[in-house]
């Protein structure tokens, strides 16, 4: 999976001082720091760098890093030699692993850029990872972020281990010429009033399939409909260390039902043929969030419009609230290079000016109220992809303070297993299908897999 991620680069003393001043707007959260990670903090003064190159963990598929690097030298006027891309395994799930193996070495490594999924692994594990004190970088300095970002950033003693740089929102992209074409839908609104919740979400599939002759689903993938489904559950997936199902089996019995009426197409997510089935009409729309959403090169967006279909896309509100993803910035145990990497964090993650900038200039959604709040009142952000250059700030600002999905260290093998599950039931997986195709064989193999990979996990 494509992710939004950051690079890093070595900065000047006197920039760092500026950006540590605390003039500037930030961006995480304005709980207390916890007493480990704020009352024995390392000031900026403190801070010092062995060496002068600034080393990145990373996957290397994190195309967005050259960007950052970019946008951070011109702006202060530093070589981009100084900073080194490590990349470790091809997609942010390869790297959960690759990362680990990487800090075993002799490797420099000054920042891990971790993903949502598996960001709690890195900040629970205080062998890889240190507390941001001793960068001097403190929660109480991040007022303006968005809550739920707070969670994976801190440990489980909520310690602050990996400040994100980005919220991840998401709404839902369809094609507006089919939504007039099969549903008479002309704007966002209407839109939005034919997928309100997950009842009228079916109802309306119903219709686009009977319409379309069976031939246009309205929602492509099973893997982005459940990035939305996933947000409601009122639980984390572990809690006092045993599995908690919450709705995933609901989300079963939905999904088979929206396959079985034609609502759903069999195309995979992050497949070949995912691209091309939103543009030859196999399906109406997709769940997509923040930074698959942007009009510049490598979101999904972007290769939707492709040559031929820019401007045929809109987005509207999802049937529920939710979020896909996330990167977080980690520093590494071993890093020599504090006080660069500090600047770097406090650029990206603090500093009100370069956030707003990157903002505008790149499409991502930062992890800052007031940058996006001043973006989305000033109506001057266009989306080059969308109908009429629409803002999807607009519609991706508005549910985001109100996000509540507790991370867990378990997140990316559970979810990973737990999409299997699900493909085998609807008949999309099998290559485990010696275990059988039913709900509940589906559930046994999917507690099966918990339990071998988890033995200490009470899994019933």
């Amino acid at each position: 999976m494509k992710k939004k991620i950051l690079a890093a680069v070595v900065a000047m003393a006197s920039v760092l001082s500026l950006v540590g001043c605390g003039e500037k707007n930030t961006s995480s959260t304005s709980e207390p720091a916890a007493s480990n990670g704020s009352d024995t903090s390392t000031t900026a003064t403190d801070l010092k760098d062995d060496d002068d190159t600034l080393s990145i963990l990373t996957w290397s598929s994190n195309g967005d890093l050259a960007k950052m690097i970019k946008m951070f030298c011109a702006d202060k006027g530093i070589s981009e030699d100084k900073v080194k891309f490590v990349a470790c395994g091809e997609s942010g799930e390869q790297g959960r692993e690759a990362i680990a193996q990487y800090l075993k070495g002799d490797g420099d490594a000054d920042l891990i850029i971790c993903d949502a999924d598996w960001v709690r692994i890195y900040a629970n594990d205080d062998t890889l990872t240190l507390p941001m004190s001793e960068l001097g970088i403190t929660k109480d300095q991040y007022p303006d972020s968005y809550a739920y970002t707070s969670e994976g950033a801190s440990n489980k003693d909520g310690v602050l281990k990996a400040p994100t740089f980005q919220a991840t929102p998401g709404a839902f992209v369809y094609r507006s010429d089919l939504a007039e074409q099969y549903l008479g839908v002309k704007t966002p609104a209407e839109m939005t009033e034919k997928i309100k919740d997950w009842d009228t979400f079916l109802e309306t599939a119903k219709t686009v399939a009977e319409k379309s002759e069976n031939k246009c689903a309205l929602q492509c993938t099973e893997g982005g409909l459940w990035q939305v489904w996933q947000c409601s559950r009122t639980q984390p997936w572990v809690v006092d260390n045993k599995l908690q199902m919450d709705n995933a089996e609901d989300f079963m019995d939905y999904a088979k039902n929206l396959l079985d009426a034609k609502g759903l197409s069999t195309v995979g997510q992050w497949s070949d043929g995912w691209t091309p089935a939103m543009q030859d009409g196999t399906a109406m729309g997709e769940f997509l969030p923040t930074w698959a959403l942007t009009g510049t090169e490598g979101s999904k967006l972007y290769e939707f419009g492709g040559t031929d279909y820019v401007g045929k896309f809109e987005v509207c509100d999802a049937p529920s609230k939710y979020f896909w993803g996330g990167s977080y910035i980690a520093a590494a145990t071993k890093i020599n290079t504090k006080k660069t990497a500090a600047d770097f964090i406090k650029f990206y993650t603090q500093d009100y000016d370069s956030m707003k900038k990157y903002c505008e200039t790149e499409g991502d959604f930062m992890n800052n109220k007031k940058v996006m709040d001043d973006v989305v009142a000033a109506k001057s952000h266009k989306n080059p992809i969308l109908k009429d250059n629409q803002d999807q700030f607009a519609i991706l600002n508005n549910h985001v303070s109100e996000i509540d999905l507790k991370p867990t260290e378990y997140d990316s093998k559970i979810k990973g297993y737990w999409n299997d599950a699900v493909q085998l039931y609807l008949g999309l997986k099998t290559d485990v299908s010696d275990w059988g195709s039913t709900k509940e064989d589906a559930i046994n193999w999917f507690k099966d897999q918990i339990a071998k990979d988890y033995p200490d996990l009470e899994v019933e």
